[in-house]
């Protein structure tokens, strides 16, 4: 455990240099910080500006430490991705949940999401259009995915209910009968059987608009911990436009359309699923830990998004 970062007092130079297998002489931390399982720090180690982020001891768990493994193995592909993403220099990951990864800290040249950012939707869909074109329909993707256990309909629709009792529990819901009849849709079995098949690709997983870094010119993407692999419209594209712009959602469409090889009939068919979908997901945001406003605000752009479809 010792080539683990799990404390600021950990950044040394000694311990970077053996971290990123080079020679660090000088270090200068310029700002610590924690989250729900971790930390992080910003530094200048020989000139170069890094971002550093770790699990914290006390955090150690499986489905932690399944997302750290993720970010590890995206941090080895990502090197040879030609999309706006954050250049990694280290990235370790261990079965009991440690992790520590090094990265580009890029606060000097782009900001955190607020909402009168110019520009921002646009950006976004650009950059997950590059990293889905980069990988469509890639014979790489059958090796390099992370490994998920498949799950029949019938489980889905189980784990579904069960997600869709509790989301309406805490939002004090009553009339389950518009989510039941949603989860019961013939779709499913034809969804189940197209995520089966190409084109798949190369998925972030959870491309809200606090997961990108931004400047004038782009959007970074950040948190790659539920990377995979996947139909990108019913995946990332939804989660994006659905839960954070969804009153732009033809231009956004338009213009995701025009930077990746879909065809247009298989478009329009992922599309209709991934509104369908987008209530269930929102039942996953419950899942995680949402809660409040931000559960119901999420909730009704679903139910929004999805009687587009089904009305």
């Amino acid at each position: 455990m010792n080539h683990f970062i799990t404390k600021s007092e950990d950044i040394t130079a000694d311990k970077l240099s053996r971290l990123l297998e080079q020679p660090i002489k000088i270090v200068q931390i310029l700002k610590t910080g924690q989250t729900n399982m971790g930390a992080f720090a910003h530094l200048i180690a020989d000139n170069r500006m890094l971002f550093i982020k770790w699990t914290r001891p006390d955090s150690y768990s499986s489905r932690k430490a399944q997302f750290n493994r993720r970010e590890v193995w995206f941090s080895k592909l990502q090197e040879g991705l030609d999309i706006p993403t954050v250049k990694y220099f280290a990235a370790l990951a261990n079965d009991e949940g440690a992790s520590t990864i090094i990265l580009d800290d890029l606060s000097s040249t782009h900001t955190q999401w607020t909402p009168n950012l110019p520009a921002w939707e646009q950006h976004c869909v650009d950059t997950l259009s590059a990293l889905h074109s980069g990988f469509w329909n890639d014979p790489r993707l059958d090796e390099i995915k992370p490994n998920v256990d498949p799950e029949t309909v019938g489980e889905w629709r189980i784990r579904m209910r069960h997600r869709v009792d509790g989301m309406f529990s805490e939002l004090g819901l009553s009339d389950k009968a518009e989510m039941h009849d949603l989860i019961n849709q013939p779709l499913w079995e034809d969804y189940f059987d197209r995520v089966r098949k190409q084109p798949l690709t190369i998925l972030h997983g959870d491309p809200h608009p606090r997961n990108f870094l931004y400047s004038t010119s782009e959007a970074v993407l950040i948190d790659w911990e539920l990377v995979g692999v996947g139909v990108p419209a019913v995946e990332d594209l939804m989660h994006l436009i659905v839960f954070s712009c969804l009153q732009k959602h033809k231009e956004l469409i338009e213009r995701y359309q025009r930077q990746t090889p879909y065809e247009e009939e298989q478009f329009e068919y992922d599309w209709r699923i991934a509104l369908c979908l987008s209530p269930l997901l929102a039942t996953a945001f419950w899942a995680n830990g949402m809660r409040g406003k931000r559960l119901t605000d999420a909730y009704e752009s679903s139910l929004q998004a999805k009687r587009l479809v089904l009305g």
